[in-house]
């Protein structure tokens, strides 16, 4: 089977609706127990949950920052593997698109 890296992408705030996080929680851990590789934009919201999810079932993702990581404010947890694009917060999300095999959207927003 052929791994494949599946992004997950949606809103970095912390206020959404707690169905957006289990959502994002579950779908990381269907990723992985499919043995495919996590991407996200590193942020807080819902890719943090998306990677919650993945290391549950101790899977592999990627985050892909705007700017360097010491630099960068808005990190979340459960982050394997940090890449900084050295782009604009949207102009990183060329890089995540361009990089994966299929994109899964949670609750839209910012960060989308």
């Amino acid at each position: 089977m052929e791994r494949l890296q599946i992004g997950v992408m949606g809103s970095w705030r912390l206020n959404l609706p707690r169905s957006s996080y289990q959502i994002a929680e579950e779908v990381g851990e269907e990723i992985t127990k499919r043995g495919h590789v996590l991407v996200t934009g590193g942020t807080t919201g819902i890719g943090e949950y998306a990677r919650k999810g993945c290391m549950k079932f101790k899977g592999v993702n990627i985050s892909i920052i705007p700017q360097l990581k010491s630099n960068y404010k808005y990190i979340g947890k459960y982050t394997d593997l940090i890449i900084s694009s050295g782009f604009t917060e949207e102009g990183r999300i060329a890089i995540m698109i361009n990089s994966c095999d299929a994109i899964i959207v949670i609750g839209g927003s910012s960060g989308t």
